[in-house]
């Protein structure tokens, strides 16, 4: 999607309500982030197809950020351990009904099944037991390809097919 891979995870060991949103953080490392959703179509394809009715809710990359223009921002774990933010585009949030709640405590992002982004307490206090996932952002496999041989067909249009004895 959107030339990046991604990979939902939830290990059925962990107990209700973990990880927290900055363990997710670490989890995705050190090859990925934790995912940012910066499209919209993104983000619904999260809501539809990286949850289901067994996992309802992962954590994403979203955090509250009063000083910033919209209030919210993407905020992801670099390479060398420091984190880098920038700003979420609200127009671009499916929210869920009733969402953003804006409760002071109610500082990270994650996306429900059939909900949409909601904005919850990051550490998880305060609320039930639920079994958390994360979504993991990678940055695509490149190819590349060398040069095998000296071509020795003329017409490219040759298809070339295995053949058995």
């Amino acid at each position: 999607m959107g030339g990046w891979c991604f990979y939902y995870y939830r290990n059925s060991s962990w107990p209700n309500n973990v990880p927290t949103q900055n363990a997710a953080q670490t989890m995705c490392g050190p090859k990925g982030n934790l995912a940012v959703g910066v499209t919209y179509k993104m983000l619904e394809t999260y809501k539809t197809k990286y949850t289901s009715a067994s996992q309802l809710v992962a954590w994403i990359a979203l955090v509250r950020n009063a000083a910033s223009a919209s209030g919210w921002e993407w905020k992801t774990l670099l390479p060398n351990g420091n984190y880098t933010t920038f700003p979420a585009i609200m127009a671009n949030l499916p929210w869920g009904s009733g969402e953003p709640g804006n409760d002071p405590v109610e500082n990270a992002g994650w996306v429900g099944n059939n909900r949409g982004v909601c904005d919850v307490n990051g550490d998880m206090t305060g609320y039930g037991g639920a079994p958390m996932a994360i979504i993991c952002q990678f940055a695509p496999q490149k190819w590349t390809y060398t040069q095998r041989g000296y071509g020795l067909f003329t017409n490219a249009a040759y298809r070339i097919a295995q053949m058995t004895a």
